[in-house]
């Protein structure tokens, strides 16, 4: 995509067209309410403390394994 802007030869105006175009696509953009942004973040949330105390578990088991055999 930037070579079609900066084969014009002019550079100042291939970024500015760039950035109109970027902005004109950011309007497009559906973006999410702050109903939906808070569920979203404490899906990721909790799903990180869930991964943590499972991979917490799992290495105090196989410390304690490698522990009692060697």
């Amino acid at each position: 995509m930037w070579k079609t802007y900066f084969a014009q030869g002019n550079k100042i105006g291939a970024i500015m067209k760039f950035l109109k175009s970027v902005f004109a696509e950011m309007k497009l953009v559906s973006w999410p309410t702050l109903k939906e942004n808070r569920h979203d973040t404490w899906v990721v949330i909790s799903t990180t403390v869930m991964f943590a105390v499972y991979l917490g578990l799992l290495d105090w088991a196989f410390g304690s394994l490698m522990t009692s055999i060697f």
